[in-house]
């Protein structure tokens, strides 16, 4: 079965696995979905004639910042700083309000949990996801099983969510 995984950043060294959850259709495709139904009245992003929609919720002046928030922890190479993660987690917990999961596989409260516990970590520098195992391996280079860990210091391609609404 699928999972997401949290990995812990240190400022320099090799990120590395810190959580990880069974069934990722409870995170990032949760979020999607429930996003999906309730801006756009669809049942999932398959239903979207263009996928670019679902991504354009991020900047949208009509979505909610919490909503906004869960949906960039969901996007490929996103790290969140350290002193950042109060403002997920009060995001996740608020997006997990708006949208109770009923039956569908949901990981955000576990998930936040987590994130408080790396919040209260000094040599946590920040946090990034895999959001599901079934794609490419983000946090390795180069994006595989028999490759080296991604190491912030010596690598490029990532970027931090909260620095991205500055521009």
């Amino acid at each position: 079965m699928s999972h997401t995984k949290i990995y812990r950043v240190p400022a320099a060294g090799p990120v590395s696995e810190h959580s990880r959850y069974p069934n990722s259709w409870g995170s990032a495709a949760y979020i999607w979905v429930s996003l999906c139904n309730a801006h756009y009245g669809l049942p999932g992003w398959s239903s979207l004639p263009d996928i670019q929609l679902l991504w354009d919720l991020a900047k949208h002046p009509a979505v909610p910042r919490h909503q906004q928030i869960a949906l960039k922890a969901t996007f490929d190479m996103v790290m969140v700083r350290r002193e950042n993660l109060g403002e997920v987690i009060e995001a996740f917990g608020m997006f997990y309000r708006d949208f109770p999961p009923g039956d569908h596989a949901c990981s955000i409260p576990a998930q936040s949990e987590n994130l408080r516990v790396l919040f209260q970590d000094p040599d946590c520098f920040a946090v990034c996801w895999q959001q599901t195992t079934t794609c490419r391996y983000l946090w390795q280079v180069p994006y595989n099983e028999d490759s080296r860990p991604y190491d912030l210091a010596r690598d490029e391609g990532h970027w931090f969510l909260f620095d991205e609404e500055s521009k």
